[in-house]
């Protein structure tokens, strides 16, 4: 993820209006949003954004389980909820320093 960041800031997508477009186009096939999400406004929110300053965490898990629609990970929400809050907070870092084992290789 850091490495598309990394190239779609530094070949200018996010400042060349049909680049992006397609960008989002391009995404919006990929990903699955709330109906009420506008990944234009996403977007545009987040093109100062520098890829140096992304750090990718995974989510505390209790492990694997069977669904109807396969399988599926089980979060543990007490772990969970204070990583979101950490992240509400902006002290996602402080977090990861306490959590190194779930910083996502690459950030």
């Amino acid at each position: 993820m850091k490495a598309l960041a990394d190239r779609i800031t530094s070949e200018g997508i996010v400042t060349n209006p049909l680049q992006l477009d397609k960008l989002i186009s391009t995404a919006a096939s990929s990903l699955t949003l709330d109906k009420s999400t506008n990944l234009r406004d996403l977007v545009l929110a987040l093109k100062n954004i520098r890829p140096a300053d992304l750090s990718f965490a995974t989510v505390p898990t209790l492990g694997t389980f069977d669904t109807f629609a396969g399988s599926s990970v089980k979060l543990d929400m007490p772990a969970a909820n204070v990583l979101f809050q950490a992240v509400i907070d902006d002290k996602a870092d402080e977090w990861l320093d306490v959590h190194p084992q779930a910083r996502a290789n690459g950030s």
